[in-house]
């Protein structure tokens, strides 16, 4: 009865010891989920825009600046809406993530408005 309990105990000690190896390993060894940002590129005939989201902070950077976050009006998985003032112009823009079109509106205090339409899609990120 000893050498018998001995053996099923070595036994299941040494299955514990590499179950419990397997795990701490591969749990060591697993990539990490990386936060990446998404890269936006959206054309039209005329002019090309091109912008980076990151869902997790919800930040978007266009043209090398961070859009401050009061602009953002809508920030969701399928629309993203922000309006802003610069020199004297409102600028509104908005993202139809689900279609992938991009509506972007721009007008002054003297009633000129101008709107421009750009299909739009998911690049790489390039450094």
């Amino acid at each position: 009865m000893g050498n018998t309990t001995f053996i099923i105990t070595f036994v299941m000690v040494g299955l514990c010891v590499i179950l419990g190896g397997f795990i701490f390993i591969s749990t060591q060894l697993m990539p990490r989920p990386e936060v990446r940002q998404k890269a936006i590129k959206c054309t039209n005939p005329e002019s090309t825009i091109s912008f980076l989201i990151d869902d997790e902070s919800r930040t978007i950077i266009m043209a090398g600046e961070l859009l401050p976050p009061k602009t953002l009006t809508i920030f969701n998985k399928t629309a993203i809406s922000a309006k802003w003032l610069h020199n004297n112009e409102t600028t509104k823009m908005f993202l139809d993530r689900i279609a992938g079109r991009l509506l972007v509106e721009i007008s002054d205090k003297i009633g000129n408005n101008h709107t421009e339409k750009f299909e739009c899609y998911a690049v790489s990120v390039r450094f």
